[in-house]
C-alpha cells in the first residue's frame, strides 16, 4: 500500500460531536476506516495522535470510500481532542519523518503564502507556533523572489504591512515562550554573532548589522548536529519563574554585546533588536547613575574573537575592517576598573565626577603585562566585571587614555580572553590613528 500523506489546509467542527472535518490534498491513497496519524511539526513536542477516517468526500455531497492524489474532506474520529490546525500533517504509519516535514512546509506555503498572501487571521496566529511563523516568513520571502517577482508599489506596501504584522506576532511568541535556544560561541562564551562583509565596489567595505541565531528545541536538535562541537553549542534560555529570563537574555545580548538583529531559524527571518527589547532610556537618569555599557566596542571584539587568526586573504580583509571599527569604539570608550577603597568618597557631581580626598586609599588589580609594564584590568560593563570580582569590589570609570601612559590595558580579562583584547601604548596610539583614518 502506498504511503498516505496530507497537509491540512482547513478545519471545521462538527455540531454535537468531537469529530472534525479536515480539508487537504492527499498524496497516495486514503480509505474509509483507515487508521492515520496526525502531528504538528512546528511544535516542540510534535506528539502524534492516532485517529480513524470515518468518511471521505471529494466534493460537496460526493462521498467516496477511497481517494488518491486529489483534494478531499475527511471526517476524523475525535479529531477535536488533538490540536489540529492549518499545517497539521496527516500520515500513514510507513511515512518517513522527512516526508512528513516536506508536507508540513509545502502546506504552510500553499495556505498562508500562495492562497492567503500572508493575510493571516488572529485565530490562525493564535494557533501558530514560533516555528510556524518563522517558516511562513521564510516561504513568503522565497515566493516573492522566485515566483511573483514582479510586484507594483501598492503590493509592496501591502507586503510590508503584512510582514510587520507577522513579525510582531513572532516577537510576541518569542517573548512569551517558556524556552528558546541560541547558538553560542565556545570561544567567547557569548551568543555567536554573524555579520557579512560586503564589497561596495569602490575599494571600500561595509558590514551588515551583527545578528544572533535563535530557535525552538526541535530546531536546536537539528542545527546542533550540523555545528562544530569544538566551536559552538546550542544553549537553552529559559523564561524562569519571573518570566523575564528570555527578555533579560536578549536585552543583555543587544545592549551589552552589541548584537543588532535576531535570525529566527533562518537567515531569511530576521528581527530588529528593538522589536523584541526596547533600548534602555537613560534620558531622565543623572549621568553618575547611568550604568557603564559599551555595546559598540563589544560587538567588534566578539566578532574578532570568534574569527581567531585570519588565515586567508578574505579573512585578513574582514579582520582589518573589524579592527578599524573596534579602534573607533575603544578610543572613546568609558571602561570600569575594579576598585576597592578605604574610607568614604565624596558624592559625585552632576557629571559623575568625584574629587578624591588626600588620605583616600584605593586598590585596583593589575596583572603581568606583555613587556616590562604591568597591565591594568578594565571591563566594558558590570556583567563582565562581576564574572571575576564579587560585590565587595566597586568600579572606577576610566578611558584607556587615562591609564595607558602608566599601564598596558587588559580589556575584559575573564575565563574567555577572546571576548576582550590587550592594549599597549603603541597599539593605542595606532588605534587612535586608525580611528581617524590616518592609518590603513
Amino acid at each position: 500500500m502506498a504511503t498516505t500523506l496530507m497537509g491540512i489546509r482547513d478545519v471545521f467542527s462538527v455540531k454535537d460531536s468531537k469529530d472534525l472535518i479536515v480539508v487537504g490534498r492527499v498524496q497516495g491513497i486514503i480509505k474509509e476506516g483507515a487508521a492515520v496519524y496526525l502531528t504538528n511539526c512546528g511544535e516542540d513536542d510534535a506528539t502524534q495522535f492516532l485517529t480513524v477516517v470515518k468518511t471521505i468526500e471529494k466534493g460537496p455531497s460526493q462521498p467516496v470510500t477511497e481517494a488518491g492524489d486529489c483534494m478531499v474532506a475527511l471526517r476524523l474520529e475525535n479529531g477535536s481532542v488533538f490540536k489540529i490546525k492549518k499545517g497539521t500533517v496527516l500520515f500513514s504509519r510507513d511515512a518517513t519523518m522527512g516526508e512528513v516535514l516536506q508536507v508540513y512546509t509545502s502546506t504552510l506555503g500553499d495556505v498562508f503564502v500562495a492562497k492567503q498572501n500572508l493575510e493571516i487571521s488572529e485565530q490562525d496566529f493564535a494557533l501558530c507556533s514560533i516555528a510556524d511563523c518563522a517558516e511562513i516568513w521564510r516561504l513568503f520571502v522565497w515566493f516573492r523572489k522566485k515566483v511573483t517577482t514582479e510586484t507594483d508599489e501598492e503590493q509592496k506596501k501591502v507586503d510590508r504591512e503584512r510582514l510587520n504584522k507577522l513579525c510582531a506576532q513572532l516577537c510576541k511568541k518569542i517573548m512569551e515562550a517558556e524556552e528558546i535556544y541560541c547558538v553560542f560561541s565556545k570561544v567567547t562564551g557569548e551568543p555567536h554573532m554573524v555579520s557579512k562583509t560586503v564589497n561596495r565596489g569602490d575599494g571600500t567595505f561595509m558590514c551588515t548589522p551583527p545578528q544572533i541565531t535563535i530557535g525552538t528545541k526541535r530546531y536546536a536538535e537539528v542545527l546542533g548536529k550540523q555545528l562544530s562541537p569544538e566551536k559552538y553549542e546550542m544553549r537553552k534560555i529559559e523564561a524562569g519563574e519571573d518570566k523575564k529570563g528570555i527578555y533579560n537574555f536578549l536585552g543583555s545580548t543587544f545592549y551589552l554585546n552589541g548584537a543588532c538583529e535576531v535570525a529566527v531559524q533562518s537567515d531569511q527571518t530576521v528581527i530588529d533588536a528593538r522589536m523584541l527589547v526596547a533600548p534602555p532610556d537613560y534620558s531622565q537618569v543623572p549621568p553618575q547613575n547611568v550604568p557603564v555599557t559599551n555595546p559598540g566596542l563589544m560587538r567588534w571584539m566578539l566578532l574578532i574573537g570568534q574569527m581567531g587568526k585570519p588565515e586567508t586573504e578574505d579573512a585578513q580583509t574582514i579582520y582589518k575592517l573589524y579592527y578599524k571599527f573596534m579602534s573607533m569604539e575603544l578610543v572613546k570608550a568609558r571602561l570600569l576598573v575594579p576598585m576597592q577603597k578605604e574610607g568614604e568618597m565624596e558624592e559625585p557631581d552632576a557629571e559623575g565626577k568625584t574629587v578624591l580626598k588626600k588620605d583616600m586609599k584605593i586598590k585596583f588589580p593589575t596583572m603581568g603585562g606583555k613587556g616590562d609594564k604591568p597591565a591594568v584590568r578594565m571591563y566594558t560593563d558590570w556583567k563582565r566585571l562581576r564574572m571575576v570580582y564579587g560585590e565587595e569590589w566597586g568600579g572606577m570609570v576610566q578611558p584607556v587614555s587615562g591609564m595607558i601612559d602608566v599601564f598596558d590595558c587588559a580589556i575584559n580579562p575573564t575565563q574567555f580572553p577572546a571576548a576582550g583584547c590587550y592594549i599597549s601604548k603603541e597599539m593605542f596610539e595606532e588605534m587612535q590613528k586608525n580611528a581617524t583614518g590616518e592609518s590603513t
